[in-house]
Formats: C-alpha cells, sequence, structure tokens
C-alpha cells in the first residue's frame, strides 16, 4: 500500500498509524487536518501549520503534528493536534517522547485559558531564564492575534483608519499609480525567491538571526502557495508576495515578502490583499501573532477588533 492509499484509509476509515512523515503537496493530508480540527484560531490553518513545522514534520497516530525543535536537540515541537482533551493529548506526548528519545516538547499555541488545566495535569510554563530564541519569549505567539474586519480594511473607512489611507496614497504616488495586484502563480516565482534572499539577509543582519531560517520560513509558500496568494507588481517588477490561508470566511495572513523601498509597501500590499480577499466574499481577517514588538505595533494600525492570545508550555518524560 502507497502512501496515498494509507493516507486515504484512515482519512475515510479512521487508522490510526504511529509516525508518519508530513507531505504538505499531499491534497489527502490537508483534507484530513481540515475534517478533524475544528477551526478557531490562526494554528487551525494548514498553512500556518506548514510553516509552524517545516524542520522535518511528522504526524503521531494521526493525532500530533510535530517537528524537530529547531534550537534544542533534545527537544520536540507541537503546533497543532488532534486529540479529544488535554488529558489524551498529555498521554501520547509521553508515549512520543518515549518512542523517539526525546527529553520534552514544547506546544506552541497553548490557550493561556487552559493553563490551570495544563499544569494541574504535568505541563509547565518556561522558567525565568527559558524562552524561545534570543528575539522573543514564544515566537510568533508573544503577542496576540490581531482579528480584523476585511471591509473596514478594503474600504479605509473612518478616521482610524486615516494614517493608512494617506500610506496607501503615497505609494500609490511613487509608483505614478502604476502598480497592481495579481493572483500569484509559478512564473513569479524566481522573482519572489530573489526577493526573499535579499530581504532575509537584511532582516537577518539588523536582528541576529539566521537569514537562512528566515528565508526557509517564506520560501515553502512560494512552491506551496495557498489558494489566494498575491503579487503586487509595477510594470513587471514584483515588489510583493503576500498570501492567505482562508477557513471559516477567515482570511489567516500567512506570508508577506516585500521590497522595504517605498516606505509603506507592507501597508499597500495589505490594503489591495485585503479588497481582493473581500471581493471573494470573505469576511474577517487573521493577522497572526507576532514575535516583534514593531511587527504587533504595525499589525494593530489595521484596528484589531479582536485579540486572541496564545503561549508556549513544555511537557517533560515523565
Amino acid at each position: 500500500m502507497n502512501k496515498e492509499q494509507t493516507l486515504r484509509k484512515y482519512f475515510l476509515e479512521d487508522e490510526e498509524l504511529e509516525i508518519e512523515k508530513v507531505n504538505f503537496s499531499n491534497f489527502l493530508e490537508r483534507k484530513f487536518f481540515e475534517a478533524k480540527k475544528v477551526y478557531s484560531a490562526f494554528e487551525d490553518s494548514w498553512f500556518a501549520l506548514m510553516q509552524g513545522i517545516r524542520n522535518n514534520p511528522r504526524l503521531y497516530k494521526s493525532k500530533i503534528y510535530f517537528a524537530d525543535h529547531p534550537y534544542k536537540k533534545e527537544a520536540l515541537i507541537v503546533y497543532n493536534h488532534l486529540c479529544k482533551d488535554i488529558a489524551e493529548f498529555s498521554q501520547l506526548l509521553n508515549t512520543l517522547l518515549l518512542y523517539v528519545n526525546k527529553n520534552e516538547v514544547v506546544w506552541k499555541n497553548a490557550n493561556p485559558d487552559d493553563l490551570d488545566s495544563l499544569l494541574s495535569h504535568g505541563f509547565r510554563c518556561y522558567s525565568e531564564d527559558e524562552r524561545w530564541d534570543i528575539c522573543s519569549k514564544y515566537d510568533d505567539q508573544t503577542y496576540p492575534q490581531s482579528i480584523c474586519s476585511l471591509e473596514e480594511i478594503a474600504f479605509l473607512r473612518g478616521s482610524r483608519l486615516s494614517q493608512i489611507r494617506q500610506q496607501t496614497r503615497a505609494v500609490e504616488r511613487y509608483f505614478d499609480k502604476k502598480i497592481s495586484i495579481e493572483p500569484y502563480n509559478k512564473e513569479y516565482k524566481e522573482q519572489c525567491e530573489l526577493l526573499t534572499i535579499h530581504i532575509s539577509q537584511e532582516i537577518g543582519e539588523n536582528n541576529g538571526i539566521s537569514p537562512e531560517s528566515i528565508a526557509n520560513a517564506n520560501t515553502i509558500f512560494l512552491s506551496h502557495p495557498p489558494e489566494h496568494s498575491f503579487v503586487i507588481k509595477s510594470n513587471d517588477n514584483v515588489l510583493a508576495f503576500i498570501a492567505f490561508d482562508v477557513r471559516e470566511s477567515t482570511a489567516n495572513f500567512i506570508c508577506l515578502i516585500y521590497k522595504r523601498n517605498p516606505k509603506y509597501l507592507s501597508t499597500y500590499s495589505m490594503v489591495m490583499a485585503a479588497q481582493a480577499l473581500y471581493q471573494d466574499g470573505i469576511q474577517n481577517l487573521n493577522l497572526s501573532g507576532s514575535e516583534l514588538t514593531t511587527l504587533d505595533k504595525w499589525k494593530n494600525k489595521f484596528n484589531p477588533l479582536k485579540k486572541i492570545n496564545r503561549m508556549h508550555v513544555i511537557w517533560e518524560k515523565k
């Protein structure tokens, strides 16, 4: 039985496997996840999962999506799971650690509202000297997910978005209005890859982060683009790539790669994409969480209607 037949079998019959390599190109694997996982927040997007466990992605017993921890050899990370409750989740985490001979798991999307229950089941929080990396305590869960109205952003109505109106007009003036948004396709891949490499070098040097890790976190979506992916162009030059995964009438903001000149191009790209998404009948925009204060501040410009907090907790082998 080949892998696709196996996936079809457990998708249809709920047969559990031990450990399977996750193949993000396989449509059946995506449908399995989306059928089993009720959407409630950003981490329930298949493409968010793709980025979250890109370092050797695996699925344990058809329940737990995990990968190697990028900084700790003895640890795994879990981005999402399909367990019925915390008790089942914790039990499977322990057998997983025994199975792969690791010491601990970092669960990256724990709900702070569940913290008392998590602690009572044996999870723990980071200690005072623990954090994800030198830049952020909880990676892109450090600052909350921002939920916005696509209609509000698409039409830029009201005084609260007046700053964004001015910034988008500034970008249009810079290009003498010779700027457009188009659906992404593979003919733009090479330009987008070159842009990603250049920008990753700049971000890495300014923040002490590996440029390669930044690039890898984004180029994955050039090969596996969400259905709602766009490029911002001026003439034949790609200025930005922006991508969203839509679930339950919410566009989940997956990726934005953009040139740093002119100023406000990132804001302009988001507004243009919001217009395209709203025309497709999508209502809400989840801008995801953030690892940096500056990024969270940028997202707050779009007047979030709601915030969703997530945190990291650790399960140690028992």
